[in-house]
């Protein structure tokens, strides 16, 4: 009940709502649960009230940089054919997630570059990695939390070891996939194409 009232007190729930909160726990103690759901409910209550703080710094992560991976996925889910933005597209999902960790100026280069490139001279300083919002503000008030640091530790390593894969599965230095840019309407202005004089 400590741990109720200090989060009633931190969200600012009114009496009525606490009152609709204990009609929920005593309609749920009235339901058997197996052993199977008493221990999803310890885990649950353990992340969300014992190391929320955990819980949301990783959240925060998820929710920053899942988007920027599900942007390339939801490319390629419709019907039209976009093979001649197979390159494009994959070029700007390395580059949009190392942006999270890699300092700017190693990231404006050719895609050979992008999947020879090795980081540990090219990172941002621990401090400085991309977390999404609420880890920022986590990391701003709770600045040498032993979690925190642990955090960030664990998200460089998350980082590097998932850019070493997209560089290896990516086919990024594909000449194949680049001269079928060519087939872009755009192509008289494309990097990996001739220019194209444009028609009097």
């Amino acid at each position: 009940m400590d741990i109720l009232e200090e989060i009633y007190k931190d969200h600012g729930v009114g009496e009525r709502a606490k009152a609709r909160i204990q009609f929920f726990h005593q309609d749920l103690r009235k339901k058997g649960m197996t052993q199977v759901g008493k221990d999803r409910k310890e885990r649950v209550v353990k992340k969300l009230w014992f190391e929320s703080l955990n819980t949301n710094l990783y959240l925060s992560v998820y929710l920053g940089v899942l988007p920027i991976l599900k942007e390339y996925v939801m490319v390629f889910q419709g019907s039209q054919t976009l093979v001649h933005k197979l390159h494009d597209k994959q070029l700007e999902v390395v580059t949009s997630f190392m942006a999270c960790f890699v300092k700017a100026e190693h990231l404006h280069t050719t895609p050979k570059k992008l999947v020879e490139m090795e980081f540990s001279d090219k990172m941002l300083p621990l401090r400085e990695l991309y977390v999404g919002p609420l880890a920022e503000k986590l990391k701003a008030e709770h600045p040498q939390h032993p979690i925190v640091l642990q955090f960030l530790n664990t998200v460089k390593t998350a980082y590097i070891s998932t850019a070493a894969y997209m560089q290896k599965k990516l086919p990024l230095n594909s000449r194949t996939l680049q001269a079928l840019s060519a087939l872009d309407p755009l192509c008289p202005f494309h990097t990996n194409t001739t220019p194209v004089q444009a028609p009097c």
